[in-house]
């Protein structure tokens, strides 16, 4: 009897180790397995590095502060070239004013930054031998996002010369946007465009900022004063240029060129001064007719304004 009811227990007890082996076996499989998944995603943290970090959003042309910055781990192969792994060296750094938005939790790089005695706001952002050349743009133009900072634009010239009358042609090619509205990259540009749209419906000007050099503003100036200025959106590609002859009234619409005026026959020009006296004749004759008109009720009301006298009573021949 002792040799059966040990027999059951026996094998009871072989197939609870059975199973415990097992089970241990599976769990160390599927930590393997789990670590090389994790390893695989880049959740391995001897592969992550801590990188200095924008605490909050940096504006373009501000100076960096400590209080802005902050330390944040980083997956190493992921690092961007240029960042700082340190406060100190960031701050030791000579560059400290961004060229565009850096957004929080965004790492900075030093290929983004300028130095701080190329001056604030959009002087940093001015390459040498450039200039920053502000130009009025109807609203519309800038609504249509067709100029954005960072765009390439051809510059056309309008003019009403004495000889062809008006006159287009394309004066600047391939000059970049720097800022339209004073921003000047795509964040800050589609984030005010979001917040001023309200303000800026009443507003019937903006202003671009273009990149020129010296000679190029000279050209810019100088059709801007005379004439009206447009722009021609280019391809971000297309880096050639194209020489153009202009074109006029008589070769838009192929109208052939008048005939000179035979100085022995009177020019009709002579005729505008007559028609200007009796412009001002008829003018006069108008205002004249008005201050007929309200002449009487003046004099109405002047009558209402004085005293009336006391009537005079004769009796007898005496008053």
């Amino acid at each position: 009897m002792s040799r059966k009811s040990s027999s059951p227990s026996s094998k009871a007890r072989f197939g609870a180790i059975g199973f415990t082996l097992m089970a241990v076996l599976l769990a160390l499989v599927s930590a393997f397995l789990l670590a090389r998944l994790m390893k695989g995603r880049g959740y391995d943290r001897d592969s992550l590095q801590k990188i200095v970090v924008a605490k909050n959003k940096l504006n373009p042309g501000a100076r960096i502060s400590s209080d802005q910055l902050q330390m944040k781990l980083w997956p190493k192969k992921s690092i961007p070239e240029g960042a700082f792994l340190s406060l100190k060296k960031l701050l030791a750094s000579d560059k400290k004013v961004p060229l565009q938005t850096i957004m929080a939790g965004e790492p900075i790089i030093s290929g983004r930054l300028s130095h701080p005695k190329k001056g604030s706001g959009m002087a940093p952002l001015v390459p040498k031998n450039l200039r920053a050349f502000p130009v009025k743009i109807d609203r519309w133009v800038a609504a249509s996002r067709m100029l954005y900072p960072g765009a390439f634009v051809d510059v056309m010239g309008t003019v009403k010369l004495e000889t062809q009358g008006y006159t287009s042609r394309l004066i600047l090619q391939g000059v970049k946007v720097l800022a339209v509205n004073g921003a000047v990259d795509g964040v800050s540009f589609t984030r005010n465009a979001g917040k001023k749209k309200k303000r800026n419906v009443r507003r019937s000007i903006s202003v671009a900022t273009l990149l020129l050099t010296p000679e190029q503003s000279e050209e810019l100036a100088l059709a801007t004063r005379i004439g009206k200025i447009d722009f021609v959106l280019r391809g971000a590609s297309d880096g050639q240029n194209v020489d153009t002859e202009g074109v006029t009234l008589s070769k838009l619409f192929r109208v052939p060129v008048a005939e000179e005026v035979d100085e022995e026959e009177e020019p009709v020009v002579l005729a505008k001064p007559e028609r200007r006296a009796e412009r001002k004749r008829s003018s006069r004759t108008s205002r004249r007719a008005r201050q007929l008109k309200r002449r009487p009720i003046r004099s109405r009301r002047s009558a209402r304004k004085q005293p009336s006298k006391p009537a005079v009573v004769t009796v007898g021949g005496a008053e």
